[in-house]
């Protein structure tokens, strides 16, 4: 099992609370997403080939995303993991 099928199933994990933001990075980009900053914290993830966005805040200070980002997270690998095979 690759290191992004790990981080998918990861986050996919009901259980798990924290996933570090440099793993799912690092996932989504080789999955073909572009990362282009929104304002502020806000990061947005775009995959040109499906017009597909995942936005959330990037966590700071903290290296981890949590909470109500990694529910956002999880819900869009949810709703569309077609574009993680």
């Amino acid at each position: 099992m690759s290191k992004h099928s790990k981080t998918l199933q990861h986050i996919l994990n009901a259980a798990t609370r924290t996933v570090r933001y440099a793993d799912v990075k690092a996932m989504l980009e080789h999955a073909g997403f572009e990362l282009r900053q929104g304002g502020g914290s806000g990061v947005k993830f775009y995959h040109p080939g499906h017009r597909r966005y995942l936005m959330f805040h990037s966590p700071h200070p903290s290296p981890e995303i949590k909470g109500g980002a990694l529910v956002a997270v999880r819900e869009f690998c949810k709703a569309h993991k077609e574009l993680f095979k």
